[in-house]
């Protein structure tokens, strides 16, 4: 069972935010802070969650579908770019983008935010005592969700997600706007939250379903809950937002010999090639702790020097181990290619390669990533091709030094 954190942000940082934690789907606590000041109040909830998600209002993320989107991440950010910025209300060079696949079709997603806003939530959180694992928005969750259109609306504002697009608007702009758009959707469903009396007439169509009113918080906390289980909202932390990825926790535990073979080895290099400026203690302090490492895992060889025995074990000729190659060749490729995510390594000490399990929501940004990947000098192949798994495309690569 997993257990997660949402919390609905205001629209500015001192505004109200609700928050909700969430199991099996389901909102099973819910609260109010009064601002957003207050984040501290949920820094015990926070570390008792798998996962913290916060969500913008959809009035702060811009969205614009691009059909035939390149593979290349870093061409797909350019076009994001070109197109969104006619619409934009800030500077371009204040703007944070970050793209999405859909999960239904070939078409992609540019998604465009004020980068201030992102920076004045995470400096928010990190005063607060904990980190966020998502920061979206509501306009991003209920982007694609399926063919329908899903429309929620209170007193003041009403938000809308469909295939093309998703926005929020203030009542009177939405009530001004909407003819145009339900023309294009004549043959969708429209499912509706919020006083159904208050809806406009056009959409009370044959294809129009009342979900029941927008009377509480916790029903807006339910809907993006589950809107967020059938697909992963793009995640605004990438590129300069990103947060690093923690190896330790995705190398998880490595077949011998190499597991204490790349303990060694990862600390010796870090001594070898640490910058002048390091001091010559901190440097005695590394070296003493591979030796304490070395002879921890190979007691047949206590006082051995660390590299060279490590060298022998793996048996490489070359100055760098193999896995230590490689391993550094996933780190870069996954800085650029955020869709992406590692599940399990192994490592194969005889013959100097990787199986490595990803996952994504799109089979296409694993390709950018195993491209990326050969880029970097390595063989990739995949071991029986992808497999979809729910809203997830998941498979097995192979990897080792051309």
């Amino acid at each position: 069972m997993t257990r997660n954190l949402l919390l609905m942000l205001g629209d500015r940082i001192d505004a109200p935010l609700h928050w909700g934690v969430v199991e099996n789907d389901s909102v099973v606590e819910n609260g109010k802070l009064e601002s957003g000041l207050d984040l501290s109040g949920l820094t015990i909830r926070a570390k008792k969650a798998d996962k913290v998600t916060a969500i913008l209002p959809g009035e702060q993320s811009v969205i614009k579908k691009i059909d035939a989107p390149p593979k290349a991440a870093s061409k797909f950010q350019a076009v994001a770019a070109l197109l969104l910025e006619d619409v934009l209300a800030a500077p371009i060079d204040q703007t944070h983008f970050v793209t999405a696949s859909s999960h239904r079709s070939p078409a992609g997603y540019a998604i465009a935010v004020n980068a201030a806003i992102v920076e004045g939530w995470l400096a928010q959180f990190s005063e607060a005592g904990f980190e966020i694992d998502v920061l979206t928005s509501q306009s991003a969750i209920l982007l694609d969700l399926n063919e329908d259109v899903l429309i929620v609306r209170d007193g003041r504002r009403t938000l809308l997600g469909a295939e093309e697009t998703a926005f929020a608007v203030e009542n009177d702009l939405f009530d001004t706007l909407y003819a145009d758009f339900i023309e294009n959707i004549e043959e969708r469903r429209v499912r509706y939250i919020g006083d159904e009396s208050a809806a406009p007439d056009g959409l009370k169509t044959g294809n129009f379903e009342w979900l029941g009113a927008n009377a509480s918080d916790d029903v807006a906390l339910n809907l993006f809950a589950q809107s967020m289980e059938t697909r992963a909202p793009a995640n605004l932390l990438q590129g300069a937002f990103r947060k690093k990825v923690q190896w330790s926790q995705l190398i998880g535990p490595w077949k011998q010999p190499a597991a204490a073979a790349a303990c060694v080895a990862l600390v010796a290099i870090a001594t070898i090639f640490a910058d002048a400026w390091r001091l010559d203690r901190e440097s005695r302090q590394w070296a003493r702790l591979s030796q304490q490492i070395h002879d921890q895992y190979f007691p047949e060889a206590k006082g051995a020097d660390p590299v060279a025995h490590a060298r022998r074990t793996a048996g490489q000729t070359t100055s760098q181990p193999t896995f230590l190659i490689i391993s550094t060749a996933f780190a870069e490729a996954l800085e650029t290619h955020e869709n992406v995510r590692i599940d399990r390594i192994g490592y194969d000490s005889d013959t100097g390669s990787y199986s490595v399990s990803v996952r994504s929501t799109s089979d296409t940004a694993i390709e950018a990533f195993r491209d990326a990947l050969e880029g970097k000098g390595l063989a990739v192949s995949d071991n029986g091709g992808y497999r979809r798994s729910r809203d997830q495309w998941v498979g097995e690569l192979l990897a080792e030094l051309v």
